[in-house]
């Protein structure tokens, strides 16, 4: 007989979640759809009881779940390229074991907005923030409508727990950078958002947990590392040759924050740094394209940036002038 294949597949990692997983996988099988999804849950052996849930709701949803179970933990990267890779559907939902879906009809109505336009490789949702206890503590924001690579480049409202693909943006290329990238969720965002278009869906779907996992443990400093990490990665592909201009725009700001951040940490040879690089790229920009630069970036902004970068500037001043 043969297996008709999943519209949708459903991406999940976790390690040590017990106290979550089982909520993560419930607001999952609980979709009500008019078509075949799948759960993909790649557990990372895990030192508390995450597998034994795991495996216990695998047994009642077996057409549902599958799931790929290590014999020694991988680490999160290794796991969520092989998660990913077993996913078959045409697209693809996301959802950490540690977050949860709101909504029963999260993946009909996503599926829905991607299937009448095939130019939209990607939607997400508002999002509520939760804590460990399921307390509501606030929601995402995001401008209606539709958000592009040059906005998503300046900053990022989208939350993986909220975000469906079209599969077809995996590209080799994509593959590539989201394997040596740090994180891989930006990837795809910018990704989906160079390829097509990214629609923004104004419901509250999914719930985050703002005081769990990996991320929110980086520092403003090492957050703003990572992403110039992924930014240097897609200037590398020449088929991202057309984003490469306002990647520079990103980094100019990313830049100048870092320096503030390293600045406020003491570490005043890095502050100089980032700095110079700031106003490299600010100088980069301005000179291959200074209408277009005005266009994106308002003068208020660029004065703020101006305003902000004083203080910073006068403690790196006060260190070379100790060291003399």
């Amino acid at each position: 007989m043969t297996k008709i294949k999943p519209l949708v597949s459903v991406f999940m990692t976790s390690y040590n979640q017990e106290k979550y997983i089982a909520q993560a996988i419930e607001s999952i099988v609980d979709q009500k759809c008019d078509f075949l999804f799948e759960l993909v849950i790649g557990e990372d052996f895990s030192t508390d009881g995450t597998r034994a849930i795991i495996m216990k709701y695998q047994k009642k949803y077996p057409t549902i779940i599958h799931t790929l179970l290590r014999d020694e933990n991988v680490g999160e990267k290794q796991n969520s390229r092989e998660v990913l890779e077993a996913c078959s559907g045409q697209y693809i939902a996301f959802c950490e074991g540690d977050d949860f879906w709101i909504s029963s009809n999260k993946l009909q109505k996503e599926v829905e907005i991607l299937q009448r336009d095939n130019t939209i490789k990607a939607v997400f949702s508002q999002v509520q923030y939760v804590d460990s206890n399921n307390q509501e503590i606030g929601l995402s924001e995001a401008e209606l409508g539709f958000i592009g690579y040059k906005k998503l480049l300046q900053i990022n409202p989208i939350h993986t727990c909220a975000f469906t693909i079209d599969k077809s943006v995996y590209t080799k290329s994509i593959k590539e950078i989201r394997r040596k990238a740090p994180y891989g969720d930006y990837v795809m965002f910018l990704g989906a958002a160079y390829y097509g278009k990214v629609a923004y869906i104004d419901e509250i779907l999914t719930a985050y947990r703002r005081d769990v996992g990996v991320m929110h443990k980086w520092s403003a400093t090492e957050s703003g590392l990572k992403r110039l990490e992924i930014f240097n990665l897609f200037e590398e592909y020449p088929e991202f040759k057309e984003m490469s201009f306002y990647i520079k725009i990103a980094k100019q700001y990313l830049c100048i924050n870092l320096s503030r951040h390293f600045s406020d940490e003491k570490q005043y040879m890095q502050s100089m740094k980032y700095f110079i690089l700031g106003i490299y790229y600010s100088c980069y920009v301005f000179v291959a394209k200074k209408e277009e630069m005005y266009r994106i970036v308002s003068k208020l902004e660029i004065i703020k940036t101006g305003i902000f970068s004083f203080p910073f500037v006068k403690s790196i001043y006060k260190y070379f002038k100790g060291v003399q």
